[in-house]
């Protein structure tokens, strides 16, 4: 589930039950016998409980200084000595070719859960782990499944967070595309679709605009994909594929110098959307953003200020907020504003915070998180400021106020301006669901923007997996049915199979 409290707080156990449901159809529909899944599923929510209760709360991880600990391999593994974290590293780099000794450096973001973690590892049963592992596994994998699969997620999506169908299959099969392959789509997308005045005009705020030029260079383009070799009829063997590729390029990335000039890989031409690396103090502004209803060259000034506008702003001030504050012009994480400046900053901040904890939802009586979403709504002032200033200067240029819009002649060019950004901002949500996810900001939908500040705890996750599974392997033979009930083998999946029929 998104959050802890999910897990803890006694308002949500309608939806742990919700999610104990969701993991017992899966190990059912995978061939588990009915009663041994009933238990499974018992111990793995019970596990998972105890993971909720040593999680450092969201709005208690926004500083990163605080965060941010520097150790080597060697004192981690004092740190934790339940893992073998110089074992797990060293098959992890072997892949690339790469050393490891107790000697190199790493960051730890979280020596309280870790140390938390080892002592959970060391008193649970293999059986609980082991399932756990192939849970959360599984529980990735499911979108890729067949139909029936997916039916079972999705009745759990609509219980937790509101969703009421599936999105067509062309959208899942274009995202799919452009999740795996987003410079070679957006490639197509630029030469198609993309008005080259769009990256021109903006060239001025930002140099991460459109797309990179690599694109549209042949033998760059392929080479970024010249290990990936795709099928036309195997579609889970491709995901196997890209997850391999993805993993194997992340690792070759150790030692070498942060290229600060580069897109992320995330960043591709034809996502709708905006983002903010403090680590590289870098705005990315890809080409599906600069359009309707964010830009057009078309559009009255007051429209494009109130839109594509107040998203430049918005990722600027993320570079002042309470994170990107304690990122240098570098990228670096350190102190580089004096006390006084911070005291004062921080004053501000605690009137934002009061602020949007002040709102409060009548229907299901909950308040905002002003602490958690404060980086959020700061952005969200700082950058309605700025583009409204902006705008206000341009008109003064100009001397004149622009023409209003037929057909809404009663606005004048300042009001079209909010109602722009309001365009912009609007979404429908379900009364008796919340969509607060973990890092307490919005879904990310369409016309959403993000800030990224180069955490990624799926990868975690991902090494914690892979270092259990290499430790406990010699005993995993008797568990890794972990769902199945003695007898219950024909009951097993051809996976090449599946790929074929979706």
């Amino acid at each position: 589930m998104p959050v802890r409290e999910y897990f803890l707080d006694e308002i949500a156990s309608a939806r742990r039950t919700v999610y104990r449901k969701y993991m017992y159809d899966v190990a059912v529909m995978l061939g588990a016998d009915t009663d041994t899944a009933h238990r499974d599923v018992e111990d793995m929510m019970q596990f998972e409980i105890e993971l909720a209760k040593i999680t450092i709360p969201t709005a208690q991880r926004r500083d990163n200084q605080e965060m941010y600990n520097k150790m080597t391999v060697g004192k981690l593994q004092q740190l934790v000595p339940e893992f073998e974290w110089l074992v797990c590293l060293q098959r992890l780099f072997s892949h690339v070719g790469i050393s490891i000794t107790d000697q190199e450096p790493l960051v730890v973001y979280a020596p309280s859960y870790l140390a938390g973690l080892g002592r959970l590892y060391k008193t649970t049963d293999n059986r609980v782990i082991v399932n756990y592992l192939l849970w959360r596994l599984m529980m990735n994998w499911v979108n890729n499944l067949p139909t029936k699969y997916r039916n079972i997620k999705n009745d759990y999506i609509k219980n937790i967070f509101g969703s009421q169908a599936d999105p067509p299959r062309w959208s899942e099969c274009v995202d799919f595309v452009n999740v795996k392959m987003g410079n070679a789509l957006g490639r197509l997308f630029v030469e198609e679709h993309f008005d080259e005045s769009s990256k021109d005009t903006a060239d001025a705020i930002s140099e991460k605009i459109g797309y990179a030029d690599s694109i549209l260079v042949d033998d760059l383009l392929d080479k970024e994909y010249q290990e990936v070799d795709y099928y036309p009829d195997r579609y889970v063997d491709n995901i196997i594929t890209f997850l391999k590729h993805t993993a194997r390029s992340k690792l070759r990335n150790l030692r070498i110098p942060v290229d600060r000039t580069k897109w992320s890989t995330t960043t591709t031409p034809a996502v709708v959307n905006a983002f903010y690396s403090a680590t590289k103090n870098q705005i990315m502004f890809p080409a599906g953003i600069l359009q309707p209803p964010f830009y057009s060259k078309h559009f009255p000034k007051y429209l494009n200020y109130g839109g594509i506008g107040m998203v430049i702003g918005h990722e600027i001030t993320h570079g002042f907020d309470d994170r990107g504050r304690q990122y240098d012009k570098d990228g670096n994480l350190v102190k580089w504003w004096d006390d006084i400046v911070i005291h004062r900053f921080k004053e501000r901040a605690q009137c934002i915070i009061d602020q949007y904890s002040n709102y409060t939802v009548p229907e299901i009586n909950m308040s905002v998180n002003g602490l958690q979403t404060q980086g959020e709504n700061i952005a969200d002032n700082g950058g309605i400021k700025e583009a409204y200033r902006a705008y206000r200067k341009y008109v003064e240029r100009q001397h004149i106020e622009e023409k209003r819009l037929p057909g809404l002649l009663q606005f004048s060019g300042d009001q079209l301006f909010f109602i722009n950004f309001a365009q912009k901002e609007k979404g429908d949500k379900r009364e008796d669901v919340d969509d607060e996810d973990e890092e307490g900001e919005d879904d990310v939908d369409d016309d959403d923007y993000d800030y990224d500040d180069g955490d990624d705890d799926n990868d975690m996750m991902m090494m914690m997996m892979m270092m259990v599974m290499m430790k406990r392997r010699r005993r995993m033979t008797s568990v890794v049915r972990c769902y199945a009930a003695p007898g219950s083998h024909q009951q097993n999946h051809d996976w090449s199979a599946q790929s074929r029929q979706i």
